[in-house]
């Protein structure tokens, strides 16, 4: 069996498609289309024969990402947290974190270099 060098396969996976560059007139009438009829990326990428990624860039380029006052919802669950309460717990895990990693490299030098229970002060 014959041995495939990289830029073959590449070819053997695109062959027969012919990348194309659209004006900015057949781009919008594509998010024209895709608005009236309310497609979604993989309906347009279908339909028009563009990758959905492609789709969404020319939407957020052309100002057409979200609604007028849509809200993004949040990630991460400390998103719905107070502005206040976080703060406060970022400020205790920055009091608490200098004791931590005194205490692990404590302990891992003891491990290292057996202290044989003598007692070492490491003094920030």
């Amino acid at each position: 069996m014959a041995k495939v060098t990289k830029s073959k396969a590449v070819k053997q996976r695109f062959e027969g498609t012919k990348r194309r560059q659209f004006t900015p007139e057949q781009r919008a009438e594509i998010l024209a289309a895709a608005k009236v009829g309310k497609l979604t990326g993989k309906q347009v990428a279908e339909k028009f024969g563009i990758s959905q990624v492609t789709f969404y860039l020319w939407k957020s380029k052309a100002g057409l990402g979200r609604k007028p006052g849509a809200r993004r919802i949040p990630r991460s669950p400390a998103a719905g947290i107070e502005l206040s309460v976080r703060e406060a717990v970022r400020a205790r895990i920055r009091e608490a974190i200098p004791g931590i990693v005194r205490a692990e490299v404590g302990i891992y030098l003891d491990s290292v270099l057996g202290t044989r229970g003598k007692r070492r002060s490491l003094k920030a």
